[in-house]
């Protein structure tokens, strides 16, 4: 077993191998065996066979015990390779990370950053308690302000799209029972060049009342002012047309969504036809 400097070494079965280091240049050796030599290691371990007398400049092993021939299947695992500046680093960079436990101050900070990045996403921001930071005052003037929440975001991509296809359909959806704050997700869909929906702004309230969803629209034609639109699609629900519709209108046509339309289909079987046979073919 011997020790080498790795200096751009080249071995071949049953040809020479030289370095490239001037100084060691005149040492011409044979090697049998086929060996790969690391070029960055400083320090490698193989074995010579049928070799001549070797002058090359000894130079220190590097791993101590793992140069020895039974450590020679020896793996380094990722962790061998982890200093404490780098634990030390990683963990100032998971503290900042760390957001508040306070919701309502998590939300605020989330808010702060997201507004410093190179395009702003937020449409509107009003916490609770508090007059509305960002986006159209509407809500201040509303009965209900101290205790309405509102956020709205859109980032530069969904802009584009909306931009883009805006005049095919809007499609809004809203959801709720998505924390435990009881608040709503209000999402606004176009048809992609695909037909398949894609979101294009959400909204996050604890009110969908029509005072409060004209101001969530507002803070969207602000954003864009000229946006083409000609159909919106809703829920059973005309509260929500009529405030877009007073906003991007007017005279959009209205379309129900194909499960709303099932729905009120089978209520109105339910009333008028009494035979099972003839609900069941519809």
């Amino acid at each position: 077993m011997y020790n080498y400097a790795a200096m751009d070494m080249h071995v071949m079965q049953n040809t020479m191998f030289e370095s490239s280091n001037d100084v060691d240049r005149q040492a011409v050796y044979i090697l049998y065996p086929p060996i790969t030599i690391p070029a960055s290691l400083t320090m490698t371990t193989f074995a010579a066979l049928h070799t001549k007398n070797i002058n090359i400049p000894k130079r220190n092993c590097v791993g101590g015990a793992l140069c020895f021939r039974g450590h020679r299947s020896f793996v380094p695992s990722k962790e061998a390779f982890i200093s404490r500046r780098s634990i030390r680093t990683y963990y100032r960079r998971l503290q900042n990370s760390v957001r508040p436990e306070n919701d309502a101050l998590s939300v605020m900070c989330n808010v702060e950053r997201l507004k410093a990045e190179e395009y702003n996403p937020i449409l509107l921001f009003k916490p609770q308690n508090s007059k509305t930071l960002y986006g159209p005052p509407g809500l201040d003037a509303l009965l209900n302000s101290d205790k309405s929440f509102a956020l709205g975001i859109q980032t530069e991509t969904q802009k584009e799209m909306l931009i883009k296809h805006s005049y095919k359909i809007i499609c809004i959806d809203s959801t709720h029972g998505t924390n435990r704050y009881g608040f709503y997700l209000l999402s606004i869909h176009i048809q992609d060049e695909y037909g398949q929906g894609y979101p294009v702004a959400h909204f996050i309230c604890n009110y969908l009342d029509y005072d409060t969803l004209v101001t969530l629209f507002n803070s969207l034609k602000c954003r864009i002012s000229n946006l083409r639109v000609y159909n919106v699609m809703t829920d059973d629900d005309n509260v929500c047309y009529t405030a877009f519709n007073s906003v991007f209108g007017p005279n959009l046509n209205h379309l129900l969504c194909k499960w709303h339309v099932f729905c009120a289909w089978n209520r109105q079987l339910a009333c008028k036809v009494h035979s099972n046979d003839l609900r069941n073919i519809f």
